[in-house]
């Protein structure tokens, strides 16, 4: 369990550091933010195991928050943090899409108790995706390691396509101006190029490396939902 990744965002720094460092004390790998913007970012190109969050962020929105995570990391555990101990309140956090509701102040050994019955949980979860990039085809998604779930152009699938096809191997230009249902000898690489280049920067934890002269070669990317298959064949640039 010390490899799980543990997220606390809370509000108020004193209780954001107080409770990161008894969580760490325990032997598990915490970040911390103290607003919603920033823990959005940092859950864009990281994985997470189980995240605490305060429902009363500055910059939040309550159990939006709480909803919006659930709906895009499925698998993430989610311990929401409220003031608000209403037996009204701990149903609506719970039906939002925690997996558990802490009432304010928290008790740090509760919380630990609560991070520690979860991460219990999720390797049976996990387990049904394995780790790392997911291409969908069918429904033009990529799903990251962390869980969450990436809409994407017909061009950009097509690119990745042939990435996951080659399985971390080198892909030619002519191999992917191809894919993109082009003519090779009449395509301007400058397009393919853009395309690329659009490709870093919408998936920014996505390695593509550029080969001078002859291709890329992309972090390996799993075809969700098939077996594996073979590289593609390379072509001459």
């Amino acid at each position: 369990m010390t490899d799980a990744h543990i997220v606390l965002t809370h509000g108020h720094l004193d209780t954001l550091e107080t409770l990161s460092q008894a969580l760490h004390h325990q032997g598990l790998t915490v970040a911390t933010h103290s607003s919603w913007t920033a823990l959005q970012a940092w859950l864009t190109v990281r994985p997470a195991s189980v995240l605490a969050i305060d429902l009363d962020l500055p910059d939040g929105q309550g159990l939006e928050m709480v909803r919006e995570l659930r709906a895009r990391y499925p698998q993430l555990g989610i311990i929401a943090l409220s003031e608000d101990g209403s037996l009204n309140a701990r149903i609506d956090g719970l039906s939002s899409g925690a997996d558990a509701y802490l009432v304010q102040p928290v008790d740090a050994r509760e919380l630990h108790l609560t991070v520690r019955t979860l991460l219990r949980r999720l390797p049976l979860a996990v387990g049904e995706c394995p780790p790392g990039w997911a291409l969908n085809p069918r429904t033009l998604t990529l799903t990251a390691p962390n869980g969450a779930h990436i809409a994407l152009t017909h061009n950009e699938t097509r690119v990745l396509n042939a990435a996951a096809r080659a399985e971390g191997a080198l892909v030619s230009r002519r191999c992917l101006i191809e894919a993109l249902g082009a003519n090779y000898w009449d395509y301007d690489e400058r397009r393919l190029e853009a395309l690329i280049s659009r490709l870093r920067r919408k998936l920014p934890g996505l390695s593509v490396r550029g080969i001078k002269g002859q291709g890329y070669v992309f972090d390996p990317v799993r075809l969700d939902g098939q077996q594996p298959v073979s590289r593609v064949a390379e072509h001459v640039n």
